[in-house]
């Protein structure tokens, strides 16, 4: 990579992967309160058709989902079998080595590079 890089210690990278696993376990702790909590509220309502329990569900499930994102060649890929492989190409290029040090950002670069136009704000979160 280019000069001026910054290398985390192989501790370090193991720490990180320690806090993600402890993030994505406390997520999953936090879906399970939420589904125990809308389950009471529509025991609570009485709603016997499960409406207000799948309309709860429902939206739960669609603010914790991907349902396009944009290749490096800027293809837009919406088929999940699709998306979870390029998910699985990118992380694997960048964790499936094995080596003591690791690349990371150069943070001055970031600190003081050039910022995204609105525009490409826009076009990032379409």
């Amino acid at each position: 990579m280019g000069g001026g890089g910054v290398y985390i210690a192989h501790d370090e990278c193991m720490g990180k992967t320690k806090a993600v696993k402890e993030i994505e376990k406390w997520s999953k702790v936090e879906g399970q309160v939420l589904r125990k909590k809308s389950r009471a509220t529509w025991v609570e309502c009485g709603d016997a058709n499960f409406k207000y329990f799948h309309a709860q569900w429902k939206s739960r499930s669609s603010h914790n989902s991907i349902t396009s994102i944009y290749t490096e060649k800027n293809t837009k890929l919406t088929d999940p079998k699709e998306i979870e492989a390029e998910f699985i190409g990118v992380f694997t290029g960048l964790m499936g080595a094995s080596s003591s040090e690791l690349p990371y950002l150069n943070i001055e670069v970031v600190k003081k590079g050039e910022c995204s136009t609105l525009q490409q704000q826009k076009k990032l979160i379409r």
